[in-house]
């Protein structure tokens, strides 16, 4: 089923990228407080205490950075690179893990104007966690329904609204290059 959607998301990413020129690159960085990642902290950190009497964690939340390939004025495909850090101490034994994420990515550019935008972004790939030794690597997804932009070419500023291992909200920077003069006035 994973490598079903993953395919499927190749696929859909073609279809839209017919006949449109190549216009520009993205990259951008994001961080999020509250991520999947982040949930399942909170669940420990709920839990925890109750089997533990001296317990605490601490999540970081999510920092990805990603980078897109426009495929015309309105498609773009690319990859999104998620890092997360969690850490425990239980009765004064403090433990690390660290989380690693690779998603492959499509964005649908639905607004666009000179100084804002509007758009939605999917990604599905994998994640290799340190927490979770029986299953280190495991499926996971981003969907950021509502993604709004702000601010003139090449940088702008963003924050999405969505779900997965990127978060729930997400908030970063934005750069823009590579982009024919020939374009009009947008982004």
């Amino acid at each position: 089923m994973r490598k079903g959607l993953l395919l499927a998301l190749f696929v859909l990413s073609g279809i839209l990228a017919l006949g449109q020129e190549v216009k520009r690159n993205e990259f951008a960085i994001t961080y999020s407080p509250v991520s999947n990642d982040d949930l399942y902290a909170l669940l420990i950190k709920t839990i925890g205490p109750i089997f533990v009497e001296d317990f605490d964690s601490y999540a970081s939340g999510a920092l990805s950075a990603e980078y897109f390939r426009s495929l015309g004025n309105m498609t773009a495909v690319g990859g999104i690179f998620s890092y997360y850090e969690f850490d425990t101490d239980t009765d004064g034994e403090k433990e690390h893990y660290e989380s690693f994420s690779f998603l492959l990515a499509a964005k649908l550019r639905w607004y666009r104007r000179r100084w804002f935008g509007a758009y939605s972004k999917f990604g599905a790939g994998i994640t290799w966690s340190e927490w979770d030794e029986e299953k280190p690597r495991k499926f996971n997804f981003q969907a950021s329904l509502l993604g709004l932009e702000v601010g003139p070419a090449p940088f702008r500023a963003f924050v999405e609204m969505g779900a997965g291992e990127q978060g729930f909200l997400v908030g970063g920077l934005r750069l823009s290059f590579g982009r024919k003069k020939e374009d009009p006035d947008l982004f």
